[in-house]
């Protein structure tokens, strides 16, 4: 039996809890995904870009610390008309805390398909996350895979959520 089979097992015997994973791991990669952004607009001024939608995450211990790779869907800010969707990838690992993000790169692609042989040896093959070269990843090289402790990745499922922020009323008493 595969994991599909497993979660829609799952999901018909506790439909609320698998909600509120879903809600947990779209959230975690909103939150990658934005980190990501948020590093790409500074370092490419005039050219900023907004998201659309995080597309998948995985992530593996390298060296005793957590990293990730993201995919997302991200397009240019300040347009007039109806903005391209531009593909991007992102390699991120977690700082001293754990509201802490350090980027190590964010790179556009702009024609995923042509990236498809691009290896890398943390993100399991089913995810279809376009990668830059080896040679521009920090972690996921192939020599790096016996020091991988694999963790069971966030994302098994494509990315559900909005990405709406919910506005949040503030309510001042005198």
């Amino acid at each position: 039996m595969d994991r599909f089979y497993y979660y829609h097992r799952l999901q018909r015997l506790f439909p609320s809890h698998l909600s509120r994973v879903k809600k947990v791991r779209d959230g975690y990669s909103i939150w990658k995904a934005r980190a990501a952004l948020h590093h790409y607009n500074a370092n490419h001024p005039g050219a900023e870009y907004d998201l659309v939608k995080p597309l998948m995450a995985a992530c593996v211990i390298f060296r005793g610390k957590l990293w990730h790779h993201v995919s997302f869907l991200a397009h240019r800010r300040d347009q007039l008309v109806a903005p391209p969707v531009e593909y991007f990838f992102a390699e991120l690992r977690d700082g001293c805390s754990d509201d802490d993000s350090i980027v190590e790169a964010c790179t556009m692609i702009e024609n995923p398909q042509s990236c498809s042989g691009n290896k890398c040896s943390f993100c399991p093959e089913q995810y279809q996350i376009a990668h830059p070269s080896e040679q521009e990843l920090l972690c996921g090289k192939e020599e790096h895979a016996k020091d991988f402790i694999r963790l069971m990745n966030m994302s098994p499922m494509p990315f559900t959520c909005s990405t709406e922020t919910p506005e949040i009323g503030i309510v001042i008493e005198q």
